[in-house]
């Protein structure tokens, strides 16, 4: 009798084990990555389609928000704005330098810094430069230009 009870017991702890148990009755459909291709410029029009889709994305409970990323850089406001989202997100935000040759320059780079994980395609690049500020009362530039050494 007490060999029964302690086969009984080994067989519960096994399909507990193996998650048998766990998921009898329980139906789920996989949970989506949402994905979205960034190439270009970052501007104003680029951060809010990135604020709604990932906006959208965290209201469905996706999985996780992909940003497939190649880009020269652009705009510090906008940047600042995407950085934001991504910071607030409450799934986690992937980044993608993606195509091979594609880049994450300036701005881009700082956006894939900001994410929760970053990958990179072979022959993608990652970098230097700065995001630059345009407008009433940014002069564009660094003003490096005005100094010779």
């Amino acid at each position: 009798m007490l060999r029964r009870a302690y086969i009984i017991v080994l067989i519960v702890l096994m399909l507990l084990g193996s998650g048998i148990l766990l998921t009898a009755g329980v139906s789920s459909a996989p949970a989506e990555i949402r994905v979205v291709r960034v190439a270009g410029v970052i501007n104003p029009v680029l951060a809010d389609f990135i604020s709604v889709e990932l906006a959208s994305a965290n209201a469905s409970n996706a999985r996780a928000f992909l940003i497939e990323l190649d880009t020269p850089g652009g705009l510090d406001t906008s940047m600042r704005i995407i950085i934001q989202k991504i910071l607030a997100s409450r799934i986690p935000v992937i980044v993608y330098v993606y195509p091979s040759g594609g880049r994450a320059a300036s701005a881009g780079a700082l956006i894939t810094l900001a994410s929760d994980f970053a990958a990179m395609a072979p022959g993608t690049n990652i970098g230097a430069a700065h995001p630059v500020a345009i407008g009433p009362g940014s002069s564009g530039g660094s003003g490096q230009d005005d100094t010779m050494l």
